[in-house]
């Protein structure tokens, strides 16, 4: 509701509280955390939010379509801030828990980028 008010402190505090409690929606509050900083134009916030909440990344906490996004959101940030390695390693892993279009032609234009050189 923050967010579509264009108040993101007051949207970014109030996610921030409930990815870091045991809530059902902590993965959800988490993964929008770094789509807010996303849409701000913030990759390094994004890619700190992503890191800061590692239970996105762990089936043995979420469930592996989450995984499978985190990791999807992780490939993004890292290809947009040329970390391509890295983010070719993220789309595998967000391929391997889950079957995301998006993915997919992520690792296929990552995999151009990198053959270009």
């Amino acid at each position: 509701m923050y967010a579509v008010m264009n108040r993101k402190a007051a949207a970014l505090r109030a996610y921030r509280l409930v990815a870091g409690s045991e809530s059902v929606y902590r993965s959800y509050a988490a993964i929008t955390i770094g789509v807010i900083h996303d849409q701000g134009g913030n990759l390094q916030g994004a890619l700190k939010s992503l890191k800061t909440y590692s239970y996105l990344f762990s089936t043995r906490y979420v469930g592996a379509p989450t995984v499978a996004l985190a990791y999807n959101n992780l490939c993004y940030n890292e290809m947009h801030l040329h970390e391509l390695h890295r983010a070719l390693k993220a789309c595998a892993a967000s391929l391997h828990y889950g079957h995301l279009p998006d993915a997919y032609a992520k690792e296929q234009e990552l995999l151009q980028m990198l053959r270009a050189g």
